[in-house]
């Protein structure tokens, strides 16, 4: 939908901002998304995706990681992985019957070691 590419597009903007302005790391791995089928969730299998990704970037020398969460519970995961906070954006769609979907969004960077 339209409101969908509109978020896409400031998330985009933050990203940018984030990372090029703010931190001022003009190379970065942005984790788009990693995802774990219920039945392998508890297993350690997203930890060794994780692990695995800090580990690229570490090989690439000098590179941070960049991604967006929409749970707090990943949050406290990607913290046990270096990662930081740097943002927090509450975003609202307008839904029908006058009902707004509300999300909130913690943008994370873990700077290169």
């Amino acid at each position: 939908s339209a409101q969908r590419l509109d978020y896409t597009d400031i998330l985009k903007k933050k990203q940018k901002h984030i990372m090029l302005q703010t931190l001022k790391h003009p190379k970065f791995i942005y984790v788009q998304q990693i995802g774990v089928l219920t039945e392998f969730q508890g297993k350690g299998v997203g930890s060794k995706l994780l692990n695995m990704v800090v580990q690229i970037a570490e090989s690439l020398g000098d590179t941070a990681l960049y991604l967006e969460t929409e749970s707090e519970e990943n949050e406290s995961l990607y913290k046990h992985f270096g990662f930081k906070t740097i943002e927090t954006i509450d975003m609202v769609v307008p839904g029908d019957n006058h009902t707004d979907a509300k999300q909130t969004m913690w943008l994370m960077v873990r700077a290169p070691k």
